[in-house]
């Protein structure tokens, strides 16, 4: 049994009293990064898979700034390092593969459900309802495209729900530093029974997403310091509940951070 919703963020808020500002400004350097890097692959880069296989190359700045806000959190003395946000380059060949395939495999899942949802569309709704007792046999479905957008609530689903999964592995790349893509298996293994109760966090930060709209935006370089923050203590919840019911068979084996 993990901690509730609101012990999470109420953890998390305590971990960053004090710590707020840089939060925030780690935020904005970051959003300043990644926005400026996206732009230019897309002026320069006309070939859409190029260009995203070029975004992807801030991945591993995603992972440091992701890392610092878990630092924080265990109490690591100067966490808020600018160095942090770059650890993942340092170790680009694990880091870059596990989270690449990561997000290859939240985008086919996404695929996948958009596919078989389209494929039930089309066989089974492809006679409109009015044409059942017609005798017309090339009476045919005739709805208009924007009944089709509904593929995507499916592609939307599976994608959401794959990605309540694998959303885990970069803090098993911080932890498990042996290991490499294997780390979205672990993150699966580990929530394994806890993706509703994600999914609920997500849910409990809508309200001060709204706010933040009403603030021109500069809420957001606050509220997702709080956002991170209370992700890694779910991360540490759902670690040591699947070390306390792995333990017995060893499919776990703890290790000493290393800061």
């Amino acid at each position: 049994m993990i901690k509730s919703a609101s012990e999470i963020r109420s953890a998390a808020r305590a971990t960053l009293r004090g710590h707020w500002a840089e939060g925030a400004l780690f935020t904005l350097i970051y959003w300043f990064i990644s926005s400026t890097f996206s732009r230019i692959c897309v002026m320069q880069v006309i070939w859409l898979g190029a260009g995203f296989l070029a975004s992807s190359l801030l991945l591993p700045l995603g992972w440091g700034f992701c890392i610092i806000f878990l630092l924080n959190h265990r109490g690591v003395e100067d966490s808020f390092n600018i160095g942090h946000l770059f650890d993942g380059y340092k170790d680009f060949k694990r880091i870059f593969p596990a989270l690449f395939v990561k997000e290859l495999y939240v985008i086919l899942w996404a695929l996948l459900g958009a596919i078989v949802y389209f494929v039930i569309l089309w066989f089974v709704l492809r006679y409109d309802v009015a044409c059942i007792s017609s005798p017309n046999p090339s009476c045919v479905w005739e709805g208009d495209g924007g009944d089709w957008v509904i593929v995507l609530i499916p592609a939307l689903i599976s994608a959401f729900v794959k990605s309540l999964s694998y959303s885990m592995t970069p803090f098993i790349l911080y932890d498990k530093k042996e290991m490499g893509t294997k780390a979205i298996d672990l993150s699966m293994k580990m929530m394994k029974g806890h993706k509703m109760e994600l999914f609920i966090l997500y849910l409990t930060f809508i309200g001060w997403g709204i706010l933040c709209v009403f603030t021109l935006g500069i809420g957001y370089f606050w509220l997702v310091p709080y956002i991170n923050t209370s992700l890694a203590g779910f991360y540490e919840e759902v670690k040591a509940d699947y070390e306390q019911s792995a333990c017995d068979s060893g499919a776990y084996q703890k290790q000493p951070n290393e800061d």
